[in-house]
């Protein structure tokens, strides 16, 4: 196996460069998007330069020039939002439109010098701030999609506390008559969520939250069973943010609007996107993780 990769590992390398250039997009940018979600990016044509950045946030932290900038392919199935500290690109979210009323998260990424308390050694801080770059762009970006009467889901894996521990912090001030923040969806939220997702629910768990409630975990079904304990990788949280006044998640999606988003997203990757480029950078990924092993 190993020199069947030697072979084949240098000939998608340059191949997976080239898609990079084709996105005409930096790659840093590029980097900033969570290594399992990147290929769906690069799907729905979300990292091409000729979507032009917006800037939705802008202003001085402690001499410091914090900037979110929101980039959409036409019809805005996909999202981008970079946080630049100082005009360099800190992080990012990347996110899928999953029905009419629903944003899902599928990537999360913020620079290692730039999470929790290494960001005032990085930026030279000597007053605490109220926020870190993770919690502000996260609250930037739900206020943007929230203030539309939208919803925003988010899977994160049980085992990644330091994650969802970030989920369950409340949100900038400036939030608070917008929406309530994230919160663990119950189990009839999570089957209705199932449905727009189209998985399949393996098994449930009560899970702890950070204020030492229960909530409610679970495993799907495709997913394989990696050990008896809820800590484990294959146990998945489920997150939802939404409007103030309509915090439960039970859309009643009828069969007529799955069909239209279904179609709009195979329209957003004919018009915008690249299945080839998709599916190179799929199989690059795939090798370089086997040779990694």
């Amino acid at each position: 196996m190993s020199n069947v990769l030697q072979i084949w590992l240098p000939i998608f390398a340059p191949i997976s460069n080239i898609l990079r250039m084709n996105t005409k997009i930096n790659n840093d940018l590029l980097n900033l998007i969570l290594e399992d979600a990147r290929s769906t990016a690069i799907l729905f044509g979300v990292t091409k330069e000729k979507y032009r950045e917006k800037c939705y946030v802008a202003e001085t932290i402690e001499n410091h020039a914090f900037e979110i900038r929101k980039r959409e392919i036409p019809n805005k199935i996909a999202r981008l939002d970079t946080l630049y500290i100082n005009n360099l690109a800190v992080g990012c979210i990347f996110s899928l439109k999953i029905s009419a009323s629903s944003y899902h998260m599928a990537s999360l990424y913020i620079l290692e010098d730039y999470r929790s308390k290494q960001f005032y050694q990085t930026l030279s801080l000597k007053n605490k701030i109220d926020t870190t770059p993770a919690l502000y762009l996260l609250s930037s970006y739900v206020v943007d999609i929230v203030k539309n009467n939208k919803h925003i889901t988010l899977e994160v894996t049980n085992n990644n506390e330091s994650a969802w521990r970030l989920y369950e912090k409340p949100l900038a001030s400036s939030t608070t008559n917008i929406t309530s923040g994230f919160h663990l969806l119950s189990k009839n939220e999570i089957q209705a969520y199932a449905k727009i997702r189209g998985k399949k629910i393996g098994k449930w768990y009560e899970l702890k939250t950070s204020s030492n409630r229960i909530g409610t975990g679970v495993q799907w079904s495709h997913i394989p069973d990696y050990g008896g304990k809820p800590e484990r990788w294959s146990t998945n949280r489920i997150y939802h943010a939404s409007p103030i006044g309509e915090e439960a998640f039970i859309p009643d999606i009828q069969i007529l609007e799955r069909l239209l988003t279904t179609s709009q997203r195979v329209i957003s990757i004919l018009l915008y996107g690249s299945l080839i480029k998709f599916l190179l950078s799929r199989i690059y990924s795939k090798i370089k993780n086997l040779k990694s092993k």
